[in-house]
């Protein structure tokens, strides 16, 4: 039985995870060029090799990367995007206009053009950077005024997707695509809408099937032992389902772990538990964050949702 709301990547996670490749290598590209002269040439080679990967696709496919290219930039403000964009060093910025006026989207086009060309005519944003100069308030203001009029990212992203949902040899080149991803990013995919979809009804795990229910028992088990602040903590919290916990690490294939995690219960359950039984409950639970931050749950979750075909087509 599949989970069709699971089973196919939403488009925006789609339109993410085949561009992604192209914009983080270009980023890792430009941060070597920049950190030391020694890796400019490392920076180069990989920048190269980027591009020509990316000029071996379709002209609307190459477009797409550099509509995400902005996106990639956009800064944690909902109307960052050029602000942060051009303080950032506008690479490829000729591309993102060219991708811009080809996706239709003319308003935006103009307003890029104008900040580039704003920022273009001066040297302060280098110098700044630099240590060079002050922060300038007056030029940031009028950067800033540029960015809500070009809009916030939940427009821009929802444009996007609407570009690409209506260009039919662009969604099915996002379509296609997907399968090759690596497990990885389909499984991050996959823990991302688990968890989405049970954020405001948690008893929905009861009723999906199987493959689906171990999969996001044994995730969200991996994520409260990673992200507890204090060991101990995290029994606290979860120690009510964690039998449940056990029960989905067997399945998966992590009986000892499973074993350790009960041990573990066993111990915070005594009623008065001496300095002895502290030292050996903190063994154990240091033992499965290890096991945790060293990504055997996550390889577990990958290899049983590869072997159920769950992962997000």
């Amino acid at each position: 039985m599949d989970l069709p709301e699971l089973s196919v990547l939403p488009l925006r996670l789609a339109v993410d995870g085949v561009t992604r490749p192209f914009t983080q290598a270009l980023e890792r590209a430009r941060g070597l060029r920049l950190s030391a002269p020694s890796h400019t040439v490392e920076g180069r080679a990989l920048e190269t090799a980027t591009l020509s990967k990316l000029a071996a696709l379709p002209p609307v496919s190459q477009q797409l990367v550099w509509l995400e290219w902005l996106l990639f930039f956009w800064g944690p403000g909902p109307h960052d995007g050029l602000h942060t964009f051009c303080y950032l060093g506008v690479d490829y910025a000729d591309a993102v206009q060219g991708a811009l006026v080809a996706a239709g989207f003319a308003r935006r086009a103009d307003i890029f053009a104008r900040a580039i060309a704003m920022f273009a005519a001066s040297s302060y944003p280098a110098d700044f950077l630099a240590g060079k100069a002050a922060y300038d308030d007056a030029f940031s203001a009028k950067a800033k005024a540029l960015g809500r009029e070009f809009g916030d990212r939940e427009g821009y992203t929802r444009e996007v997707d609407a570009y690409v949902a209506g260009t039919r040899d662009l969604l099915m080149w996002v379509r296609a695509a997907v399968p090759l991803l690596p497990d990885e990013e389909r499984l991050q995919c996959l823990s991302d809408q688990l968890r989405h979809a049970t954020k405001h009804e948690p008893e929905r795990v009861a009723t999906w099937p199987r493959a689906y229910r171990l999969a996001y028992l044994v995730d969200r088990f991996d994520g409260e032992l990673r992200h507890a602040e204090r060991l101990d903590d995290f029994l606290t919290s979860s120690v009510d389902e964690a039998p449940g916990f056990a029960a989905a690490l067997r399945e998966v294939g992590l009986s000892s772990q499973a074993d350790t995690l009960l041990a573990a219960v066993d111990l915070f359950r005594e009623p008065h538990p001496g300095k002895d039984v502290g030292f050996k409950l903190f063994a154990l639970l240091h033992a499965l964050q290890k096991e945790a931050d060293e990504g055997v749950f996550v390889a577990a979750i990958s290899k049983f949702a590869r072997d159920a075909d769950i992962l997000p087509r």
